[in-house]
């Protein structure tokens, strides 16, 4: 589902408002999901230029995508972004990609 950055802020927020205010504690993801489900992150509050995600071993493979702080730098808003692929499951031309068509649908 395709949706413009306005959109997907408002509905990423009402999500983590409904989790907010639901019933806990939350059922945990079960293992074989979260280990072959890509975690996207949101940290509008760290502005980095770079970044290290540590994770167990068992969990290795799932890919990780953090946004960070949004700033301006020469009239341009930026969004640093952080990947953590493992080349056993993705390719970093197929990230490249990715990337391209981000960037596509961002700035149109």
């Amino acid at each position: 589902m395709y949706m413009q950055w306005t959109g997907f802020c408002e509905r990423y927020r009402q999500s983590v408002e409904r989790a907010l205010s639901g019933n806990k504690p939350f059922e945990p993801i079960p293992e074989d999901i979260w280990q072959t489900g890509q975690f996207i992150g949101n940290l509008p509050n760290l502005r980095f230029t770079g970044m290290k995600v540590h994770q167990s071993a068992w969990k290795a493979g799932a890919p990780f995508f953090y946004f960070g702080k949004r700033f301006e730098r020469e009239g341009k808003m930026l969004v640093p972004l952080y990947v953590m692929i493992d080349h056993r499951i993705a390719d970093y031309y197929v990230l490249n990609k990715l990337i391209e068509d981000f960037e596509a649908r961002i700035l149109s």
